[in-house]
């Protein structure tokens, strides 16, 4: 009885996330020719990002994880850390459907591993 327990406090430790995956890519000539590769997002950056910085002297393309937060042309990365004397453009699509795509993946929380934890404890050294 005590591994029904033990098994049941363990099942309440593993919660469902998403992973989301965004194509990752780096060209200087086009779309057509950043060769994507598939990126497993971390956590905090939830969308995908496609970015184009003109400059006085080429584009550049780029495809990468972000987040909600760094949707804006003046908060992500790319686009802030590009020098305004050189950059005529910045344009940035973020999405979360059409081009983003989401796996099951299981995530554990630190609150519920210390409650599973208690719970097990209680049931393998607890009363009989």
């Amino acid at each position: 009885m005590k591994s029904v327990h033990f098994m049941f406090a363990l099942s309440l430790c593993v919660s469902v996330g998403y992973a989301h995956k965004c194509h990752q890519c780096h060209s200087t000539k086009s779309w057509g020719d950043c060769e994507t590769k598939e990126l497993t997002c971390p956590g905090e950056k939830d969308h995908c990002a496609k970015v184009m910085i003109e400059k006085s002297n080429g584009q550049e393309f780029t495809k990468g994880c972000t987040s909600k937060a760094e949707c804006k042309v003046d908060e992500h990365p790319s686009c802030k850390s590009v020098d305004s004397s050189v950059t005529l453009k910045c344009e940035l699509h973020c999405c979360t459907g059409d081009l983003c795509n989401a796996a099951m993946v299981p995530m554990v929380s630190a609150i519920m591993l210390l409650v599973c934890a208690l719970v097990a404890f209680m049931s393998l050294f607890g009363e009989p």
